[in-house]
């Protein structure tokens, strides 16, 4: 049986809230409440980008995921405002399989 996986496009009037956050030498790892996952250059913050990986591991989300802050770097991130940076977008299909697109904006 073949499976096919759906795009998974982030549009202007999506409203993204993160439900998790992980930060690595490279990228951003938003997990948004929908299951998709955006991938975020580290480089579009100059804090975390410098910070230690400890630092980079507390953060908490604010107002119910709509942003994440980073208390021991000073560092606030809206969802919303990640979304146009993401490289790409990945989403776990019904076959335990993640599909990968570009950000695609309807």
């Amino acid at each position: 049986m073949q499976v096919m996986c759906m795009r998974v496009p982030i549009s202007p009037d999506d409203s993204p809230l993160a439900n998790g956050v992980e930060v690595d030498d490279r990228e951003i790892h938003v997990t948004l409440n929908d299951g998709r996952i955006l991938h975020v250059p580290i480089g579009i913050s100059r804090r975390l980008a410098e910070a230690q990986p400890d630092q980079r591991m507390r953060y908490r989300l604010i107002a119910h995921g709509i942003g994440i802050n980073w208390p021991d770097v000073d560092e606030d991130l809206s969802v919303r405002g990640l979304v146009p940076a993401a490289t790409r977008v990945c989403m776990q299909c019904a076959c335990n399989c993640y599909h990968v697109t570009k950000v695609a904006w309807y």
